[in-house]
């Protein structure tokens, strides 16, 4: 956070509570080099940029079976990464 801060913040240091959310944010919707995905995909299945070719095709809500089988897989996918991640890393 305090990278993403650096670049909004005024000279004196003295916003940079009301740039938080933003940076909050930015660092929610990056792709994790990890994971390959972003924090937030991995919570809610969508990105939040409207025009982001990812987002669920159509408005609605996906179904509760639905959404908590696609969670799962994005979840499994992150897990398995960080797995992969730490093999290299002990290697």
């Amino acid at each position: 956070m305090e990278i993403y801060l650096r670049f909004f913040v005024n000279s004196m240091h003295s916003d940079w509570d009301k740039w938080l959310p933003l940076a909050e944010f930015s660092y929610n919707d990056m792709t994790h080099s990890t994971t390959k995905i972003s924090p937030h995909f991995a919570l809610y299945g969508i990105h939040p940029w409207p025009g982001n070719p990812t987002v669920l095709p159509d408005a609605r809500a996906p179904a509760g079976p639905e959404f908590a089988t696609a969670i799962s897989t994005i979840r499994d996918k992150a897990h398995s990464a960080l797995l992969a991640a730490q093999e290299t890393a002990k290697a």
